[in-house]
């Protein structure tokens, strides 16, 4: 998720990007451990097309990792999603 979002494909390298990308999905992360912000940040998120396609596409590698977190991230990204949709 940190590469994609540092590095989105055709854009030109920016250094320092992953150290941003790093602290952004991170704050994702905790966001899910309460549910409050997690709805808060769904709202924002769906402001963020390229952050929220980057989630939707590697969202189950969270799963995959057995991350403890992996449902609310589904859920937050499924919630951004309702809230983008016309």
């Amino acid at each position: 998720m940190v590469l994609q979002r540092a590095h989105p494909l055709g854009a030109a390298p920016v250094a320092g990007a992953e150290a941003g990308a790093v602290t952004e999905v991170l704050a994702l992360l905790r966001a899910c451990e309460d549910g409050t912000r997690a709805r808060e940040r769904a709202a924002e998120l769906c402001r963020e097309a390229d952050l929220l396609s980057v989630l939707f596409q590697n969202v189950d590698l969270l799963y995959e990792a057995g991350h403890p977190h992996a449902d609310a991230m589904g859920a937050l990204v499924m919630a951004a999603l309702e809230r983008a949709s016309p």
